[in-house]
């Protein structure tokens, strides 16, 4: 069952009205009373049923007069009406949007308000299907043409159920249909039925008013339509319900709760801005971010331009700089300048010859804040000349010099063309070092050469540099020099140790890990040392520093005079202060002398320390600048295309947000977050809809960190053409392209040229001179048909180029027949081209590494390689190290790894060992390789690096000879002998030595006491002092003990050398005769004698004269003796006889007389 929309009543599924309603309406008389019906009924709107009792609040004052209501009598009950919702509100507003729509298409006049407006709508757009709904005026014609039926009449109860409803099929289409498009005029001709909604707004389609705009314009439509006396000023009941009382409650409850999320999200949103920004307002002065801009984004030589800077700090001292590190100055002697009271000021900066053609980025930051703004500035001088690495020569002589002595030489880079060079340098000697190890520069950059000749044997040494940069193949340098021997005992001498520091820190930072130098006296005399220079290397970094204050050195020493025993060694601690330093490279020389009143060898000697300040984390954009041009009246042009990444020293991801002054600019999205892989795309559009015809430029500014960024918009809008004249419109406006060096040329892309115009249109393209080289068109030129499309294919060629950024512009020019410039044109595509180096392993940061050892003494310390990779690599890469060959004694602190980000770098430690290492040297290499996440090899994969061991003998002593043997006689002189000591290996000269004797030797035993070996020998004398020892052999030993400098051991020491004395007597020798007599004055020789020597103490020595009577004795000792012959003659006579003899030397020819034995009276 449905229900009558008159009274309500239910009534059949297919029938509108009641029965008792189309009876009232069947008779003539009642008929009259039809319009009054429709537009009381008009007043309401059928709603769903609800349960419940209805009350009738107040009386509405615009409601119509009673007499206009209804025709029923006043003791009639008023059938029930659903309660009143929005939904009239909501229709009336939409059907008054499309009544606006087809009064602007339909007629040019103004069509004159009705108040038939003022009758509320049933919502009919579910109900209405739009190829079935008539047309406004169709539906008007039938209405005004319908007539009733002959022979209707009133209903009777009597009539049959199939009577009823075709006598109500026949009432219901006779009645007049609702007024739904009372703004349309009453008569309209008649259109062709297929194109009667050609031009037409669809109102069910149009409904999207608010309610409460709704409310008003019907209130308004009341009141004028009481105004003309179209309906008199009566109440009208408004029926309210307590479910709408309880509606409009929680209408109430959710907007406010829809108050407070909104309240919610825009303070998180704050929070996440904070986050992501940080707070800079103490960078900022007042009336926004600071900004840099330039009076004309493009230049040519010999022209000025006007750097505008806005809203910094007050009277903040700013430092103006282009591309990397390159200084802007002012003047001859300003690279600083100061803003006014409220933050900004203007420098006018003339373009010489110094810039080059192409793109230049201009920054200046706050040396306090470290807040940095950029913007670009265009350099139209000829083409963009690509990269190219140059060094200033390819031979170093560093002459020649003392042991431990230290050399320095600068060598310049050089860029002969635009763009930013990257580069990295490595040695294949460890002798020959470079400070800075790597860096960045866009003109040229100078580094120090530094030759170290401690702990190397005298001779000559040849060592190569390689750089390695991301704008073509290796460069290498060839380096000599000569060592020379130090003279014997040097007396003090200056080796100062390593040749040159590095450091490094980012902009803003407060300074770098402490450092140490070395001060080493190989000499044989105490070194007195002081440090007598600490000089920057003048560099564009340095006019800066001098400018800001003359007094500032950045390299701190802890220590400035000093002294070193002989041997021995000292640290001198190094510290840094960046604080005031802006990114750049910084370098000092430190120079080392002798104290005053005393002199060294090798003084003055000289080290370098360099310091990297890295940039503080930026943004930067693919686009430097963006170009529009639009016909006023006419649709907006297409969006460009804006691509955000973060720097190479980001340490992660960061927030950023764009905001433009002018309100024509739009932005979308306005804020989020990259980084140096993953970057964002942003859409820049303009919107000229309230713009006159002119030229307009506008900025955009993007914030990231303490960092921003402007970009210039250039806005043409053209004046409106004839309407024959053809229309260009290009899109998109913006391309991108990105390839990698040596990997082939990138397919075109497609930019749709359209022309809206009514005529012909010519095109062809134009490319500045910046890309000539590298960027071309397919086709250069045709012709659209008025309302056709055309397409024109933008060719890159990046074969010639070295790896960077490129920007070139293609210019399309439209025409019409007569060859006049069309509306619309030029319209100028912004190209950008990125050259990503191919994803490259650099070559390991030392080529070779080289160490020492003594055979059982300590490990050598460890060093370190430093590995890195750069290019566009399929992140992350993986690097494997392995050692060939039989290296056992060589360890790596790793085996593998991995880059997660270009010029990422990895430290790999390498350690000998020589526990059961002879003496001798031993190679070994060690392999890098790069593989990428797609198991691609990184070019240059595999890299290596040598490694040499010299294990060389220790320090031993030598002896010759080995024992000594000394024979003499006694209480006689016996001649000295010498040892010699010889120490060979690897000794810490001078050794030392001393010699001690044995206790019970040292009577007879002496030696020369303590001496030194400084490499060519010595000698230790030994003596012997026999004095009044008897003869005999004795036994001694000789203790020799050596120690190198500083104590070092010596291996052999102690060694003992024996000492044999052996001690004779004299020689007693003469004849034992026979006497006759006493006087003896014929003797006879006593033949086979017995002779005897002997003391008081008794007989010493006995012995038997020869057949002649002769005897002797020897190894006699000192003394006095009695000398006794006793023997028989021939006749066997015995004879004896003795004498006193006094042995101090050898005696000879004492005659002993034996006279006869005497005769018995």
């Amino acid at each position: 069952m449905s229900k009558c929309r008159h009274c309500g009543r239910a009534c059949p599924d297919h029938a509108v009205y009641c029965e008792e309603c189309l009876s009232a309406w069947s008779s003539p008389e009642e008929s009259s009373a039809h319009s009054a019906l429709t537009q009381a009924e008009s007043a309401f709107i059928t709603m769903p049923d609800i349960t419940g009792e209805i009350t009738l609040p107040e009386i509405d004052p615009f409601a119509p007069d009673p007499e206009y209501a209804t025709h029923f009598s006043a003791e009639e009950t008023v059938p029930p009406v659903s309660p009143v919702t929005d939904t009239s509100s909501h229709m009336v507003d939409n059907l008054s949007d499309a009544a606006r729509q087809l009064q602007a298409t339909e007629r040019k006049e103004p069509r004159l308000r009705r108040s038939s407006r003022l009758s509320p709508f049933k919502e009919i757009s579910v109900d209405v299907e739009r190829e079935s709904t008539p047309h406004p005026s169709v539906g008007q014609a039938a209405q005004n043409e319908a007539t009733q039926p002959a022979g209707v009449g009133t209903l009777a109860n009597t009539a049959s159920p199939e009577k009823a409803a075709a006598r109500r099929d026949i009432l219901e289409n006779s009645l007049p249909l609702p007024d739904f498009w009372p703004w349309l005029p009453e008569h309209e001709n008649e259109e062709n039925e297929d194109d009667k909604w050609a031009d037409a707004g669809d109102p069910l389609l149009a409904r999207q008013l608010d309610p409460a705009a709704a409310q008003r314009i019907e209130q308004e439509d009341v009141l004028r339509a009481i105004a003309e006396g179209h309906i008199p000023s009566f109440p009208m009941p408004k029926l309210v319900t307590p479910l709408l009382q309880n509606k409009q409650r929680l209408r109430l409850f959710f907007i406010c709760a829809a108050a407070l999320i909104l309240l919610s999200l825009a303070f998180d949103s704050l929070l996440v801005s904070f986050s992501f920004l940080g707070s800079h307002n103490n960078n900022q002065g007042s009336g926004g971010i600071p900004t840099l801009t330039l009076s004309n984004p493009t230049a040519s030589y010999g022209e000025s331009i006007t750097l505008s800077i806005r809203h910094f700090r007050p009277h903040a001292m700013l430092y103006l700089t282009h591309d990397i590190g390159e200084p802007i100055r002012i003047n001859i002697d300003r690279t600083l300048v100061a803003v006014g009271d409220d933050g900004s000021v203007d420098i006018k900066v003339n373009i010489d010859t110094s810039w080059e053609p192409g793109f230049h980025l201009v920054q200046a930051e706050d040396i306090n804040t470290r807040y940095i703004a950029s913007t670009t500035l265009h350099v139209t001088e000829g083409p963009t000349r690509p990269s190219h690495f140059l060094l200033d020569t390819k031979q170093l002589d560093m002459g020649g010099a003392y042991q431990g002595a230290n050399t320095l030489q600068p060598l310049t880079l050089h860029n002969s063309g635009s763009g930013n060079i990257s580069w990295t340098v490595s040695s294949d000697q460890s002798w020959l070092q470079v400070t800075p190890t790597q860096g960045a520069f866009s003109s040229q950059q100078t580094l120090l050469v530094g030759i170290q000749r401690a702990d190397l044997k005298p001779g000559s040494y040849t060592g190569t540099l390689t750089f390695a940069s991301n704008v073509g193949e290796p460069q290498t340098a060839r380096v000599t020099m000569e060592v020379r021997a130090l003279p014997p005992y040097p007396g003090a001498v200056l080796q100062v140790t390593p040749v040159v520091l590095n450091y490094s820190t980012v902009d803003g930072n407060g300074g770098s890990s402490p450092q140490a130098l070395m001060i080493t006296n190989p000499g044989t005399k105490p070194l007195y040392w002081t440090i007598s220079g600490n000089q920057p290397v003048d560099n564009g970094q340095n006019a800066y520093l001098r400018e800001l204050d003359p007094h500032f050195n950045w390299l701190k020493t802890r220590q400035d005079t000093g002294i070193v025993a002989p041997h021995d060694t000292s640290n001198v601690p190094l510290d840094i202060d960046s604080s005031k330093l802006l990114a750049g490279t910084y370098l000092n020389t430190l120079s080392f002398s002798a104290s005053d009143g005393h002199t060294a060898i090798n003084s003055p000697q000289s080290v370098a320390v360099a310091l990297t300040v890295k940039p503080q984390c930026t943004v930067t954009a693919s686009t430097p600048a963006m170009s529009f041009v639009t016909v006023a009246g006419l649709n907006h042009p297409s969006d460009q295309t804006l691509f955000l990444k973060s720097g190479t020293n980001c340490p992660g991801t960061i927030g950023w947000h764009a905001s433009s002054p002018n309100n024509w600019i739009s932005i979308m999205p306005n804020s989020g977050t990259v980084n140096n892989t993953t970057g964002a795309t942003v859409a820049i559009g303009v919107n000229p809809h309230n713009l006159n015809a002119g030229h307009y430029t506008g900025l955009v500014s993007v914030v990231a960190g303490n960092s921003s960024l402007s970009m210039s918009v250039d806005l043409s809008v053209q004046a409106p053409p004839t309407p024959t004249a053809p229309i260009l419109s290009a899109s998109p406006l913006s391309l991108n392209f990105s390839t990698t060096q040596g990997k082939g040329i990138p397919a075109g892309q497609a930019v749709t040229l359209t022309n809206t115009g009514h005529s012909p249109l010519s095109w062809r393209t134009n490319i500045n001179n910046l890309a000539y080289s590298w960027l071309g068109t397919s086709p250069t030129g045709s012709t659209i048909a008025p309302g056709q499309t055309g397409q024109v294919i933008i060719n890159i060629d990046p074969s010639n180029l070295s790896p960077g950024t490129y920007v070139g512009q293609v210019v399309i020019n439209g025409s019409d027949n007569a060859n006049h410039a069309a509306p619309g044109s030029p319209q100028t595509i912004m190209v950008t081209l990125t050259v990503a180096p191919p994803c490259t392993l650099a070559q390991p940061s030392q080529s070779a590494l080289a160490f020492n050892a003594i055979q059982g003494g300590s490990t050598p310390t460890a060093q370190t390689i430093t590995l890195s990779a750069s290019g566009n690599c399929s992140w992350p890469l993986t690097w494997n190290a392995s050692v060939s060959g039989n290296a056992s004694w060589l360890a790596l602190s790793a085996n593998k790894g991995t880059f997660t980000a270009s010029n990422a770098t990895a430290m790999l430690n390498v350690s000998p060992s020589i526990a059961g290492l002879d003496p001798g040297v031993y190679r070994a290499q060690v392999n890098i390789d790069a593989t990428e996440s797609t198991n691609t090899s990184a070019q240059s994969s595999p890299q290596s690096f040598t490694v040499t061991l010299t294990v060389q003998p220790p320090c031993s002593l030598q002896v010759a000879p080995d024992s000594l043997s000394f024979t003499g006689s006694q209480n006689q002189t016996i001649a000295s002998q010498n040892i010699s000591l010889q120490t060979t290996g690897t000794c810490v000269r001078p050794v030392s030595w001393t010699a001690s004797i044995d206790s019970g030797s040292s009577g007879w035993l002496s030696t020369g006491g303590n001496g030194s070996d400084t490499g060519s020998g010595s000698t230790l004398a030994v003596t012997t002092s026999p004095g009044s020892l008897p003869p005999g052999t004795y036994r001694g030993t000789i203790t020799l003990s050596a120690s190198g400098s500083g104590g070092s051991n010596v291996v052999g020491s102690p060694v003992q050398i024996p000492v044999t004395l052996t001690i004779t007597g004299y020689k007693l020798s003469g004849s034992a005769v026979a006497c006759a007599d006493s006087q003896c004055a014929t003797p006879a020789p006593l033949p086979n004698a017995t002779i005897t020597l002997s003391t008081s103490s008794g007989v010493i020595a006995t012995t038997t004269a020869d057949s002649s009577g002769n005897f002797s004795f020897s190894n006699i000792p000192i003394g006095s003796y009695t000398l006794a012959v006793s023997g028989a003659n021939a006749q066997n006579v015995q004879y004896t006889g003795s004498m006193a003899v006094t042995i101090n030397s050898d005696t000879s020819g004492m005659t002993v007389q034996a006279p006869p034995p005497a005769t018995t009276p």
